[in-house]
C-alpha cells in the first residue's frame, strides 16, 4: 500500500469536550486558502466588500434564530473573522454545529450573488474557551484591536512576505 500523499489532518477540538457545554468561547474562522475576500484594512478600519457583509449579517443573525446563543463581539477581517460566542444551555446546539450552519448560510447567500462557485471557508475553525471575566476582557480587546495590529497580523498575506 503506497503512503498516503496527503497528512493526517488532526482536529483541533479538545479530545473529549463537550462543545455543548453553556459558556464563552472565541472563535475563529479563516478563509480558503487565507484569500483576502471579505475586504481590506485602511486607516486601521476594516473595510467590507460585499463578500464581508454578508459575513457580518449572518453573525448577526445567529442570535435572531438561535434563542441559545449570544454573540458578545465579533471581528471581519479580510482573510477571516474573529468572534466571541456564548451559548447559553447545555442542552442546545454544539459549538462545531453552530459554526458550520453558519458557515453553510454564508456560502449559501454568497453563491447565490454570483455565478462563481466561489470557495470562501477553510475547512473547521479554531476555538479557545473562556473561562473567566479576566479572559473575556482579553479576547473582546483583542477582537476590537485587530484592525489596529493587521499590519503585523500573521494571517495578512503581505506581513508574512516581508
Amino acid at each position: 500500500m503506497p503512503d498516503d500523499p496527503y497528512p493526517t489532518r488532526r482536529s483541533p477540538r479538545i479530545f473529549r469536550y463537550d462543545y455543548r457545554t453553556a459558556g464563552a468561547y472565541m472563535v475563529t474562522i479563516c478563509s480558503a486558502r487565507r484569500r483576502e475576500i471579505f475586504g481590506h484594512v485602511a486607516s486601521d478600519r476594516v473595510d467590507l466588500n460585499w463578500i464581508g457583509q454578508i459575513v457580518a449579517e449572518e453573525l448577526r443573525r445567529i442570535p435572531t434564530i438561535r434563542s441559545d446563543v449570544t454573540m458578545d463581539a465579533f471581528v471581519v477581517m479580510p482573510n477571516h473573522l474573529h468572534a466571541i460566542v456564548s451559548l447559553q444551555s447545555d442542552q442546545g446546539i454544539s459549538l462545531p454545529a453552530l459554526m458550520n450552519q453558519f458557515k453553510a448560510a454564508v456560502t449559501r447567500r454568497v453563491r447565490a450573488t454570483t455565478v462563481d462557485t466561489v470557495e470562501i471557508w477553510q475547512r473547521g475553525f479554531y476555538e479557545r474557551i473562556i473561562q473567566n471575566d479576566r479572559q473575556l476582557g482579553i479576547a473582546r480587546e483583542y477582537i476590537e484591536d485587530n484592525p489596529r495590529r493587521w499590519a503585523e497580523d500573521r494571517e495578512n498575506v503581505r506581513c508574512r512576505l516581508r
